[in-house]
């Protein structure tokens, strides 16, 4: 981590803790003091401008010494964030969407305190996000959009994430509507809209299962394996689609097709939660009974055991 002196207080602030204000380096006290001393529109987004350490990964935090570590998007990310980002479409466009925004209000920041207490609120929902926190993400972004409601893009980030978290707490009809506006609102073809478009069909299948349509919860599961062919759970919903199939009607062809979904699945993907579906299907495969998540949890509090089928 690197440090620098505030030249107000002469005390030593981490780099990323520290502003460029009118060619001074101030910590955010002192700079929030000397930009009160000019009045509402003196100030440009040129005289004030944020540090960025080269040496602190902006999605974790991690600290890398006094070494500069690569950049994504502009920003500085350890090797583990940046090979995250490559794998996965969604954190890359959530973080480079941040990125924008932090860029918007740290010009707004120097305008007006509201759109500073908005900065300060969307580096919040950036660390959460880092930290797989989208719920306290979502509360976080929609409170900055609230500050500034003109900003429409805060607003379409706290939606985006508002949806994500329905969908993370198994509250899929809830999550269909928000998702949609979602939609409606992003450029038809950009990343936002096909990330959007695919968490839809996440929270669509969802309803269908809860609906025990299993025919629509099996086209749902297999447009979003068309859109993603590589993505481990998209593979893992597949095959828990075919087992609800196979359950309900008793053909052997659905049951292989789960079977085969689910070993890609798990070739592709090591994370616990494809290691825990990956039980509930083999359970629904071997009983024919299909529960959702909270019954499965509520009868196999350690897991169902594949070996003693307990």
């Amino acid at each position: 981590m690197k440090q620098l002196v505030c030249e107000q207080c002469g005390q030593s602030w981490p780099m990323n803790e520290t502003h460029r204000v009118f060619d001074r380096t101030l910590c955010e006290e002192c700079g929030n003091r000397e930009l009160q001393r000019y009045p509402e529109g003196a100030v440009t987004a040129a005289d004030v401008q944020s540090h960025v350490d080269p040496t602190i990964c902006r999605n974790c935090g991690a600290d890398n010494g006094l070494r500069e570590l690569a950049c994504v998007a502009g920003l500085p990310v350890c090797e583990d964030c940046e090979q995250r980002f490559r794998r996965r479409p969604f954190p890359v466009w959530i973080k480079l969407g941040l990125a924008g925004l932090l860029a918007f209000a740290c010009a707004a920041f120097a305008y007006n305190w509201r759109f500073f207490a908005a900065y300060l609120e969307m580096r919040s929902a950036g660390k959460a996000l880092g930290e797989g926190d989208i719920a306290t993400a979502a509360t976080l972004m929609k409170s900055a959009a609230e500050r500034v409601p003109e900003a429409k893009e805060l607003k379409d980030m706290a939606d985006y994430l508002s949806g994500i978290d329905l969908l993370r707490q198994d509250r899929c009809a809830d999550a269909v509507p928000v998702l949609q506006r979602c939609m409606a609102r992003f450029p038809t073809g950009s990343e936002p809209y096909r990330a959007a478009g695919n968490y839809l069909l996440m929270a669509e299948s969802g309803v269908a299962f809860e609906k025990k349509d299993y025919d629509g919860f099996l086209a749902k599961q297999t447009e979003l394996l068309r859109r993603e062919p590589n993505d481990e759970m998209a593979l893992a919903g597949m095959a828990s689609a075919h087992a609800c199939k196979f359950a309900a009607t008793g053909d052997d062809a659905h049951r292989q097709e789960a079977l085969r979904y689910l070993e890609q699945a798990t070739q592709r993907g090591t994370s616990p939660d494809i290691a825990e579906y990956r039980q509930r299907i083999l359970f629904r495969l071997h009983s024919r009974e299909i529960i959702d998540k909270q019954e499965y949890d509520r009868r196999f509090p350690q897991g169902w055991n594949p070996e003693t089928k307990t």
